[in-house]
């Protein structure tokens, strides 16, 4: 296709317009405006000539990259486009209409301005340069890496567009095919920030840890502060064993950023690998502030608690994990160690001496504890206002797997006993007067807060292993409910036939070879025609259907 020149166009009408002297005068004023960057004059002298010859293909062309030149990107538009209407075999009016839409981020409108270009002038490089964007802005990548390999091929000196395509295929998973490019775009600009780190980062995610070092170390002494640079090299010498080094560059981006719970707990376990059993465990703990919720955090630090003879401080540790991954088999093993060690130890004592603690029965939280240190007992009843109970928040570590925080931990109660009431409607089971009712399993009440309401017409218990929650319970939650330690033997202190409902959430998850034996006992205390409502990995079963909803 053959191109016009807008000066020609200009000459031609110089030399047989009626007012051809006007246009000369206007042009010239027009030029004259331009070298002193007067742009606005200048687009206005190009309009008046536009409006003495509509054809004036100079005016547009002018209008256009003055448009450019200013932001005036809209005026650019419609100048380019009136332009390529008189005369649609221009390059370059088409290239600059996309320099235009791709200011505003009308990606879209772009691409087929940019297609026609490249058709008109196929060896123009920024052609396929900015189709290549507007193809990467509208996620359409697999399109625009053979854009972006085509302009390599016309341009093979330019370093942005070799980033570009590198992070077109890191975006696509391509990581060998990104590596490479990545490397010919630092040859060619060695001072880009982010050409190390997405290099960095398309090495880490095919563990090529030896190769992915000189490549964060490069991209940190360009820019210093920037906190994932310290994490994939840390990472990096994580996975290859390097301690010492990797401590210091978790140790580095934790100052950097001191919010991110994974650098912490990198960092611990380093800590860990080295014996530094005391440093981790402060460390850990600064983790477990951040994210509460991550089980090998607290096997981890049980570890390192284990490792300084504090024991009870390890059981806590494993005891939590389990809670938060039931099938944690490295926890259980840590706590059926710790707990046989006490049967080695004291082999020959006799019930007395085993008072008050008897492993074989008893599994109260501080287990190794001699005594308990109660707060004194807080004044209970029911709001004057409302005529409710009332009744404090449990301490965070007696809330369990609920401790993300207190609305959390509120919430997931009223939430649970929705359902349990919605259930028993649902089987035309109802409560009433002289009710007797069972939480096995009631940790700090989260249930039985619930159920307050129904104190006055009913006689609620509430019973678990765990002495330090039973212990709170009753100095905070007696009046109105009733509670009592449990034991880990199939025995509970009623009569037959005692409740007419019996709750168990989540207790038969932690319960191994006696579940049967349990089973009976629940059974026998249960009256004929009574309900047991009993969950199995609710919290968990829960989370999973939402996960995986098919």
């Amino acid at each position: 296709m053959t191109q016009s020149n807008p000066e020609d166009n200009l000459i031609m009408t110089e030399s047989t317009h009626l007012d051809a002297a006007l246009i000369t005068e206007l042009y010239q004023q027009a030029i004259k405006f331009q070298e002193s960057e007067n742009f606005a004059e200048a687009i206005a002298c190009y309009q008046k000539l536009i409006n003495i010859e509509p054809k004036l293909l100079l005016g547009y062309e002018r209008i256009g990259s003055l448009s450019l030149k200013t932001q005036e990107f809209e005026q650019a538009i419609t100048a380019y486009q009136k332009l390529i209407e008189l005369s649609p075999n221009e390059y370059w009016a088409y290239n600059n209409l996309g320099e235009a839409l791709l200011k505003l981020q009308r990606w879209e409108e772009a691409i087929p301005i940019y297609e026609i270009a490249i058709q008109i002038d196929p060896n123009c490089f920024w052609g396929y340069n900015s189709l290549g964007e507007c193809l990467t802005q509208t996620e359409q990548l697999e399109k625009a890496v053979p854009i972006y390999q085509k302009a390599i091929e016309l341009d093979p000196k330019f370093w942005g567009v070799y980033q570009k395509l590198a992070e077109a295929l890191t975006t696509l998973e391509k990581w060998e095919e990104a590596i490479p490019i990545y490397r010919q775009a630092i040859e060619l600009k060695p001072d880009f920030f982010w050409s190390y780190v997405s290099l960095g980062k398309a090495l880490i995610q095919l563990e090529r840890w030896e190769e992915a070092i000189p490549i964060c170390q490069q991209a940190i002494s360009i820019d210093p502060n920037f906190f994932w640079s310290y994490i994939n090299l840390a990472d990096s010498l994580f996975n290859l064993e390097r301690w010492q080094e990797a401590i210091e560059v978790y140790t580095t981006a934790n100052q950097i950023k001191s919010d991110f719970f994974w650098s912490y707990k990198n960092l611990g376990d380093g800590l860990i690998q080295l014996q530094r059993w005391q440093d981790a465990i402060s460390v850990y703990q600064q983790a477990l502030e951040l994210n509460s919720t991550e089980a090998s955090c607290y096997y981890n630090l049980g570890l390192a608690y284990l490792n300084l003879q504090q024991k009870t401080d390890a059981i806590n540790c494993f005891e939590t994990a389990l809670k938060l991954q039931p099938g944690y088999i490295s926890a259980q093993q840590k706590l059926d160690e710790i707990i046989g060690s006490y049967s080695v130890i004291y082999p020959t004592l006799s019930s007395n001496q085993l008072e008050p603690i008897d492993w074989l029965k008893y599994y109260p939280k501080s287990g190794q504890s001699p005594s308990y240190c109660l707060p004194k007992p807080t004044t209970l009843g029911k709001n004057p206002q409302t005529g409710k109970w009332q009744f404090p928040i449990p301490p965070k570590d007696l809330m369990l797997v609920f401790a993300e925080n207190e609305e959390y931990y509120l919430n997931s109660g009223k939430t649970q006993v929705q359902i349990i009431l919605s259930v028993l409607r649902e089987c035309g089971y109802f409560l009433k007067t002289g009710s007797r009712i069972l939480d096995f399993g009631c940790a700090s009440g989260r249930i039985l807060r619930e159920l307050a309401d129904l104190s006055d017409i009913c006689e609620i218990w509430g019973t678990d292993i765990s002495a330090d929650c039973i212990a709170w319970c009753q100095q905070n939650m007696s009046p109105p409910f009733h509670f009592f330690v449990g034991t880990t033997m199939p025995h509970l202190p009623f009569e037959d036939r005692y409740f007419d409902l019996i709750y168990a959430g989540s207790v038969f998850t932690h319960i191994d070879d006696l579940a049967d034996a349990w089973l009976l006992e629940l059974r026998r205390i249960l009256k004929p025609g009574g309900l047991a409502f009993i969950t199995i990995q609710e919290r968990y079963i829960f989370d999973k259907i939402k996960d995986f909803p098919e």
